[in-house]
């Protein structure tokens, strides 16, 4: 059933905004087998294997911010569980646009979703080049992990 009744007015937001951004922070670390220690509950002695994630990573450069969280850079996390354990290692896709901004220390590219590089209107109109970004998904192709995103290879 339909109803046309009028949602109910709100006193103000539902969420706080700063625990909505928390959850997009920059990661300053790469970290190597890191034990990860359950807050409840125990790891299943019999979970074994990896689970790869690839999200955004880096979304600060130079004291600039992404405008959206889409823009930033790659970051794969692998978390190994093995008898009831599990430990962390995550890194940086290192694209050449990645390499490149890591030695400028600035964005050197315009975002696809909204992030200007630094120079205003005229620096960013007419450069129609993407960074790949690659931190959309990551899937495991023989011996090789790739990182992907929609708009460059892997």
């Amino acid at each position: 059933m339909i109803s046309s009744a009028t949602p109910p007015v709100t006193d103000g937001p539902r969420f706080d905004r700063a625990d909505w951004s928390g959850a997009f922070r920059n990661v300053g670390l790469e970290l190597s087998d890191e034990l990860v220690v359950a807050v409840r509950g125990t790891i299943p002695k019999e979970l074994a294997g990896t689970l790869y994630r690839n999200g955004p990573g880096r979304l600060e450069r130079g004291g600039l911010w992404v405008h959206h969280p889409f823009d930033g850079d790659g970051m794969v996390a692998a978390l190994r569980f093995e008898a009831g354990q599990v430990h962390l290692s995550n890194r940086f896709v290192r694209t050449e646009g990645w390499l490149a901004e890591e030695r400028a220390g600035r964005f050197v590219y315009r975002g696809v979703f909204g992030t200007q590089k630094p120079g205003g209107v005229l620096a960013n109109a007419f450069d129609l080049r993407l960074k790949n970004i690659a931190n959309t998904h990551v899937v495991r192709l023989g011996d090789q992990l790739l990182a992907l995103w929609e708009a460059a290879e892997p």
